[in-house]
C-alpha cells in the first residue's frame, strides 16, 4: 500500500499474508469486519537543531540526529560550527487491527513507519510491521519486524536529539517466543535476521560482505515489579564471511549479554539503564558504529569486542513539565590494522525540558553534548542545542 512496504523481504510479507489466512480459517466461526478492531494514529514532529554539523560524509544524517561516525575529529576541515538545521523526519504514522476469539487467541497486526529512508529526502522508512498472536500452545509468537529482544524498550532514554551513545536500539526482522512464567515474569527467545558487516584492513568502514547462514539467537528474562522492569539478556552470533573472489570462507561465533531495565526513584521520577558487553554487539549497538569483524592481512577473522553503558535520569517537574538527563559510553578494541578514522570509544550527554499542555501536542528543549575517539587518537566533539513540537494524531 505504501512505498515503504518494499522494505519487507519477500518471504517475510508471504509468511505474514499465510498466518492472516490461517488466523481465519482457524477462527471458531467466520472472521467479520465487525469482529475485528482497528486503529490508526502517529504524529508529526518537527525539528530546529543550532549548533555543530559535519560536512566529511555525504550523508547529512549526522546532522540530523547525534550519529558517532559522523562526530566531527579537530583535524576535519569540513566541520562547521553554529549552523541550522530543520526536519521532520520523526513524523510516523501507525495503523493496527487486533481480531478476538481465535484459536491463535487474539490476533494483532501492526504497521508503523517514520520519514528516515534517506538522509537527503523524506521517505517512508518500514519501522515496524509484524502479526502477533498470544495464545499459541501457551505462549506468544511474532513474526515480523520490530525492536530486537535483546533489550527492554522500557530502558530507552528519552531524547530528541537520537540515541545516547549507549544504547542498543534497533529493529529486525524475526520469529519470537514469550512465554509466562511467573506472575509479571516472562522469558523470550528469538530468531533474528542475519547480517555480517566485515572491516579490512585501513578500512574506514565496513562492507556487508558477510555470508549469512545462521539467523541470530536471543534470549531475554524480562520481570515487571511495582519498583520497575528488569530484563538479562543473552545472544548468540555466527560471524561468517566468504571471499568473493576466492570463495574461501570463514566462520566463528560470538556472544553478548545485557542488562537492561527501569526502576522507580520516586513519585515523580525514574532511572533507566543499559549495559551490554561481548564480541558479538557489533550492527547492534549505536546505530552500527561498530563492525562485526575485522579481517587481518592475512584474511583471518578477528570478531570486534565492544560495550556500550547508559544511565538517564527523568523527572517530572509537573503533570506537565518533565526533563530528563542521560550520560552514556561505549567503547570498542580494536585491532592495529583498522582503520585510523574507525571511533574506538564514544560519549554523550543530554539534556532536556519538555512540556506537554495536552495529550495532543508537546514542545521540547534539548541540548546535546557528543565526543568521539578514533583509531588513530584523533578526538573530535559536537555541540548542538534542538527544539522541537510534536503534534499527535
Amino acid at each position: 500500500m505504501w512505498p515503504a512496504t518494499r522494505s519487507l523481504h519477500p518471504l517475510l510479507s508471504a509468511t505474514l499474508l499465510c498466518l492472516c489466512t490461517a488466523s481465519a480459517l482457524a477462527a471458531d466461526r467466520p472472521l467479520a469486519l465487525n469482529e475485528t478492531e482497528f486503529s490508526a494514529g502517529g504524529f508529526i514532529k518537527l525539528h530546529l537543531l543550532r549548533g555543530d554539523i559535519t560536512s566529511a560524509h555525504q550523508s547529512r544524517r549526522g546532522d540530523q540526529q547525534l550519529h558517532i561516525p559522523h562526530i566531527p575529529l579537530d583535524s576535519w576541515a569540513e566541520g562547521d560550527r553554529d549552523r541550522s538545521t530543520l526536519h521532520a523526519k520523526d513524523t510516523r504514522f501507525w495503523i493496527r487491527s487486533v481480531t478476538p476469539g481465535n484459536l491463535l487467541g487474539n490476533v494483532e497486526l501492526l504497521y508503523e513507519a517514520d520519514l528516515h529512508d534517506a538522509a537527503d529526502t523524506h521517505k517512508l522508512r518500514l519501522r515496524h510491521a509484524y502479526l502477533l498472536a498470544d495464545d499459541v500452545f501457551g505462549g506468544e509468537v511474532l513474526i515480523g519486524q520490530t525492536y530486537t529482544s535483546f533489550i527492554d524498550t522500557a530502558s530507552i532514554a528519552e531524547s530528541d536529539s537520537g540515541i545516547a551513545v549507549g544504547t542498543i536500539v534497533t529493529r529486525h526482522r524475526m520469529l519470537r517466543w514469550r512465554q509466562a512464567l511467573a506472575d509479571n515474569t516472562d522469558w523470550l527467545v528469538a530468531l533474528e535476521q542475519p547480517l555480517n558487516r566485515i572491516s579490512r584492513p585501513q578500512q574506514n568502514g565496513y562492507s556487508a560482505h558477510g555470508s549469512n547462514r545462521r539467523p541470530d539467537l536471543v534470549s531475554r528474562l524480562h520481570t515487571r515489579q511495582p519498583w520497575g522492569s528488569l530484563s538479562l539478556a543473552a545472544m548468540l552470533r555466527e560471524i561468517r564471511h566468504e571471499d568473493p573472489l576466492t570463495g574461501q570462507r570463514q566462520q566463528d561465533t560470538g556472544a553478548a549479554i545485557s542488562l537492561s531495565g527501569r526502576m522507580s526513584a520516586g513519585v515523580l521520577s525514574n532511572l533507566r539503564y543499559m549495559i551490554s558487553a561481548g564480541n558479538a554487539l557489533g550492527r547492534y549497538s549505536t546505530l552500527g558504529t561498530y563492525t562485526d569483524a575485522f579481517l587481518s592481512g592475512q584474511d583471518q577473522l578477528e570478531l570486534s569486542s565492544n560495550y556500550s553503558a547508559m544511565l538517564s535520569y527523568q523527572h517530572y517537574w509537573t503533570p506537565q513539565w518533565r526533563s530528563s538527563l542521560t550520560l552514556s559510553q561505549t567503547g570498542a578494541r580494536l585491532p592495529e590494522h583498522a582503520g585510523d578514522e574507525l571511533t574506538r570509544q564514544a560519549r554523550s550527554l543530554q539534556l532536556n525540558l519538555i512540556w506537554a499542555p495536552t495529550r495532543l501536542a508537546s514542545v521540547g528543549l534539548e541540548y546535546l553534548h557528543g565526543e568521539r575517539r578514533a583509531h588513530d587518537g584523533r578526538r573530535g566533539s559536537l555541540n548542538r542545542f534542538q527544539l522541537s513540537t510534536r503534534i499527535n494524531f
